[in-house]
């Protein structure tokens, strides 16, 4: 398994995704795994690990990856938080505070998959790695 490459932006640079079909999606535990097809019929598997909230919505038959984004900004990290997070309670935000600071301590990455077409997902997790021609 190979490590994901992310470019300054923070957009995923390796493997090369952009315009992939994902076809499937399993989940087991803590991890899940998607599988893609780039317009050039490489297959790709992306394992994520020690996932602790995935988040998705609009997914729909034939989903096209436009982006894979790791998010790094506090800003950006609390915004999406609150969207996979919800809720307004003392208890809610205390727990949305502490995986905030798992985020800036490097202990839990925020990966935002972007449709061209279909659903975005948004996955908490500490580890992601590929593999590709699988």
């Amino acid at each position: 398994m190979n490590a994901f490459v992310y470019d300054e932006t923070g957009s995923l640079s390796q493997p090369m995704l952009h315009d992939a079909l994902l076809y499937r999606i399993d989940f087991g535990g803590k991890q899940v795994a998607l599988h893609c097809r780039a317009p050039d019929g490489q297959a790709t598997r992306i394992e994520l690990h020690g996932v602790a909230h995935l988040f998705s919505t609009g997914l729909a038959e034939q989903n096209i990856i436009l982006d894979i984004c790791i998010e790094e900004d506090a800003g950006v990290c609390s915004q999406a938080l609150n969207h996979i997070l919800p809720g307004a309670g003392e208890t809610q935000q205390r727990y949305r505070t502490a995986v905030l600071e798992k985020l800036q301590q490097g202990d839990l990455k925020l990966i935002r998959f972007s449709p061209s077409y279909g659903g975005e997902i948004m996955v908490l997790c500490e580890e992601a790695v590929y593999e590709s021609d699988v």
